[in-house]
C-alpha cells in the first residue's frame, strides 16, 4: 500500500465514525411560534386542543405530546398552554401565579392518584417556574414537571418514565431544553 492511502486511512476511519455516529436525534429542535416555545424534539409532536370551562370562561388548552423511540428511557413527553385573557393572569402576580401552580400540581396529583415526592420553586428564570416530582401506579411510574408563567400564558411541561429510569439524565435534558421565544 502507498504512503499516500496509509496517511489518508485515520482521515477516512473519522469520517466514518463521524457519520455513523453524528447528530442524533437529541440534538432536533421543535420550534412553536404560536405557543412562544421551543424544546427538544425526542419525535415526533402531536397536537390536541381542548376547551376547558373556568371561572373566568371557556380557555383553549392546547397540547403537545411526543411518545419517543423504544429505546428511549422516558415513554411519554407533554407540554400543555393555555393563553389566559389579558388582566387575568400575569407573571408578576406572585400570589396568582403562586394559587395556579398549587392547584395545576394538586390537579395532577388527583388525576394519577400520585404521590408527590417534591416541588420546589425556580427563581434561575425571568419568569416564575416550579419544579415537582410524582410518582403513580403504586410508585412504577415517575413524573417530573416543571410550570411556567410567561405574561399571561401558562406551560405545563411533563416528562413520564418507569421507576427503572426515574433518574434519567434526559428527564432533566428535556425541561431544561423547553425556552420561550418571542
Amino acid at each position: 500500500m502507498s504512503s499516500f492511502r496509509l496517511e489518508l486511512m485515520p482521515t477516512f476511519i473519522i469520517l466514518l465514525l463521524f457519520l455513523c455516529h453524528g447528530p442524533q436525534q437529541d440534538d432536533v429542535v421543535y420550534t412553536n411560534i404560536e405557543a412562544q416555545f421551543s424544546v427538544r424534539q425526542p419525535g415526533l409532536y402531536e397536537e390536541k386542543y381542548a376547551n376547558m370551562e373556568t371561572e373566568i370562561g371557556d380557555m383553549e388548552v392546547f397540547t403537545y405530546y411526543c411518545e419517543p423511540p423504544i429505546e428511549d428511557p422516558n415513554y411519554l413527553y407533554l407540554i400543555n398552554y393555555i393563553q389566559y385573557p389579558k388582566e387575568t393572569l400575569h407573571h408578576d402576580s406572585t400570589e396568582m401565579v403562586a394559587d395556579l401552580f398549587t392547584q395545576s400540581l394538586e390537579e395532577s396529583r388527583a388525576g394519577m392518584d400520585a404521590k408527590l415526592l417534591y416541588q420546589v420553586q425556580q427563581s434561575d428564570y425571568e419568569y416564575p417556574t416550579h419544579l415537582s416530582r410524582m410518582e403513580f401506579d403504586q410508585g412504577q411510574n415517575v413524573v417530573k414537571s416543571k410550570m411556567i408563567v410567561a405574561e399571561n400564558r401558562f406551560y405545563f411541561i411533563q416528562v413520564f418514565t418507569t421507576k427503572q429510569h426515574s433518574l434519567n439524565e434526559e428527564m432533566d435534558e428535556y425541561l431544561n431544553s423547553f425556552q420561550l421565544i418571542n
